[in-house]
This record gives structure tokens, sequence and C-alpha cells, in this order.
């Protein structure tokens, strides 16, 4: 396994997006999976580049999420995603905020949004 700092991550992401688009170049559109392989990174890399850039690319209430991050606390975002999602997949019922034990507030308290659950 290769370690990579978050800073190789950036570049490589700034380097493959900018590949995929032709920014650098003027070459026509490529996918993620074959810019990754034009910049000389291997097959691993590239399928996971392309499944992580297409899992970006679908995020579409991300913005929305940020904007609600500042507005939001996170007792209120918790009750709130237990007002969409009151049961766990098995149909027992979720904790209330009193019952979250510290390291389950502490998610909500780094990401207080309401979380984007959608069934399968």
């Amino acid at each position: 396994m290769h370690n990579i700092s978050a800073v190789e991550l950036a570049k490589l992401v700034r380097d493959v997006s900018a590949k995929a688009y032709g920014l650098d170049d003027g070459s026509p559109r490529l996918d993620y999976r074959q810019a990754t392989l034009a910049l000389g990174y291997n097959e691993d890399l590239a399928d996971f580049m392309n499944l992580a850039m297409e899992w970006s690319n679908d995020m579409d209430s991300w913005s929305e999420s940020v904007l609600a991050k500042d507005s939001m606390t996170a007792e209120q975002a918790y009750r709130e995603d237990l007002a969409r999602r009151p049961n766990y997949d098995d149909g027992s019922p979720r904790k209330s905020w009193q019952e979250l034990g510290e390291v389950e507030r502490s998610t909500w308290v780094k990401n207080p949004t309401p979380r984007d659950f959608k069934p399968a």
C-alpha cells in the first residue's frame, strides 16, 4: 500500500482534473480513469480516481450542506436527521440526542448537517 499525503492527493486531483478537461494542453476531454493513466499512474489508481471523481461530481447537495453547516448546531442537525429517518435499517428506533455517546455526538459537532439518506 502506498501512503500519500494530503498535499500529494490535492496535486493529483488537480492534475487529473486538468488532464480530464483538457485544460493543460487543449486536448479533448477524457474520463478520470483515462486522464490518470495518461499522466503515467497505474490502473488501480486510475480506477480509484475515476470512481472518486464521479462520486464527488454526484454530490448535488454538497454546497447546500456546507452552507447549512454554519446555521445549524450539532443537536439541531441530528434532530432533523432523526425526523427524516427515525429508525435504523433493522427497524429499531434511533437514539435521542441525549442518549448519544461522546463519540457519536462528536461526529455531529464536526459536521452539523442532516445526512442525505437515500434508501437503496
